[in-house]
């Protein structure tokens, strides 16, 4: 959560220690700024297929993180993995999701907020 806190960098990279990077994410962070208005270099065409399987890329990407396929149900949705977490910093989300924990209302089968996460 504090990580959103790190406002003067463009992106924070949250890996658990048991993570092992075997290949450059360089791809990850170049399809965060580009999406916030820098140009460095790639084409939109590159990073829809490294970054969104050759899906539209948003106007915006705000986070990349991982699933937890193992702790999936069939009725619910894949939930976060948060071993691997790149996030664009926001004092203003951070803001939100510390109101969303101080109001405490998480539901055993419906998540924060009865929002299904």
């Amino acid at each position: 959560l504090w990580a959103y806190t790190l406002v003067d960098h463009l992106a924070v990279v949250h890996l658990d220690l048991d993570t092992l990077v075997l290949q450059p994410m360089d791809h990850l962070f170049d399809a965060m700024i580009a999406t916030n208005g820098h140009d460095n270099g790639y084409t939109v065409e590159k990073l829809e297929s490294s970054v969104m399987f050759n899906k539209p890329l948003p106007t915006q990407i705000d986070a990349f993180f991982t699933r937890d396929y193992n702790m999936a149900k069939k009725s619910k949705p894949v939930g976060v993995q948060g071993g691997f977490l790149i996030l664009r910093p926001s004092q203003q989300t951070f803001d939100d999701f510390l109101d969303l924990i101080r109001e405490g209302d998480y539901r055993q089968r419906g998540g924060w907020g009865g929002k299904d996460y």
